[in-house]
This record gives structure tokens, sequence and C-alpha cells, in this order.
């Protein structure tokens, strides 16, 4: 499995059923974006039922709003359609596996 793009048009299927799903929020032109990006690609592989997405903030205001995000990268883990658990900033792969597993 690998991170998928999150945008308004695809968003309410996206989050259809009951397993986790990890959002990150970024841009382009950020630098710890680019950092975790290919943590979340690693990691995307590892767990079977958790489908982990991208959301660019210049081209997706509307869910930037939607999640009310401040500052980026911005990480909401959301299980049945609640953020469940969240983060703001660059974090580890240990970190991040920690947080999907208690959030699972």
């Amino acid at each position: 499995m690998a991170v998928k793009e999150l945008n308004q048009g695809n968003y309410d299927s996206s989050m259809e059923g009951d397993h986790l799903k990890v959002i990150k929020f970024g841009a382009d032109w950020c630098g710890p974006c680019k950092m975790i990006g290919p943590v979340l690609e690693k990691i995307s592989g590892e767990f079977e039922n958790v489908e982990i997405y991208d959301v660019n903030v210049d081209q997706n205001q509307d869910l930037s709003v939607k999640y009310a995000v401040r500052g980026i990268p911005a990480v909401y883990f959301v299980k049945n359609g609640n953020v469940v658990d969240s983060f703001v900033g660059a974090r580890g792969e240990a970190d991040i596996i920690s947080m999907i597993n208690k959030n699972i």
C-alpha cells in the first residue's frame, strides 16, 4: 500500500469504513513535510488495515479548515470519522508506529 493523495473530490469516499486513516497535511515548500513523507511512505506498507493520506494544504484549503490545521506538517489519526489523535511537526518512524498501534 502507498500513501494516497487526499483532496475534497475524493474525501468522502476515502473516509468510508471503520479502519484507521492517517492524514498528513503538508506543502511542497515545507522542509519538515519532506522529512516525514518518506517515513509515512515506508510505514504505509507495514499495516494491513491502515490507510495513509497526504493533503497539500496549498491546493486543499477547505480540508485544512475542516481539520483546523494551524501548522505543518500536521498528522491526524481518524477512526470512524473522528480524530482520535494528532501531532504537529516531524516525528520519527518509531513514534508514528506507536501512535498507529495505539489507535488501531
